[in-house]
């Protein structure tokens, strides 16, 4: 089973695009996959990534006001972020699964894994795309990477933290 090795998200202002990339490691076999992801597609991918830090709440974390979830999430959010590693180059790979040219991400699910692990899915209107676990570490350091490049891109998609209160709110997340 290959285990997630390295993220970056770039923005691409000629094609108003972000590229996501995902590198793998299967024993000494590092394998890049390559996504572009839109404006709209990022809006939507925000709240999966917010409800899936919603379930990584604790019971007790579940049961509290709106306001207590999202500073509990923003706490949890600072201390993984603190945690990552966002210096290391991206190591360039000599195997890309789906093709080097990036894949045009348009459909979104979350889905449970065979182990009961959320699994983010990432496909194209037709053809491969990837499913794949995010564990807290990783889910985090993910976020941090999407709130940069859209900042970076100007998108004006406010994907903060700090009103992760309101987007629960209004998105009745659960």
């Amino acid at each position: 089973m290959a285990q997630i090795r390295q993220l970056q998200i770039s923005y691409y202002p000629n094609q108003d695009r972000l590229l996501f990339r995902l590198s793998t490691s299967a024993g000494r076999q590092l394998s890049e996959y390559r996504f572009f992801l839109t404006r709209r597609y990022v809006r939507l991918l925000w709240k999966a990534l917010l409800e899936m830090l919603q379930n990584n709440l604790s019971a007790e974390e579940k049961q509290k006001s709106e306001p207590t979830k999202a500073a509990s999430m923003t706490l949890k959010h600072e201390a993984a972020v603190a945690k990552s590693d966002f210096k290391t180059p991206f190591e360039k790979s000599h195997s890309y699964p789906l093709g080097k040219d990036p894949i045009l991400v348009e459909k979104l699910t979350i889905k449970q894994g065979p182990k009961g692990e959320r699994l983010l899915s990432m496909y194209p209107m037709r053809g491969q795309g990837l499913d794949f676990h995010l564990n807290d570490q990783l889910l985090h350091s993910f976020c941090q990477l999407l709130t940069q490049a859209t900042n970076q891109a100007e998108w004006d998609l406010n994907l903060d933290f700090a009103q992760a209160e309101s987007l629960i709110s209004k998105q009745n997340l659960n």
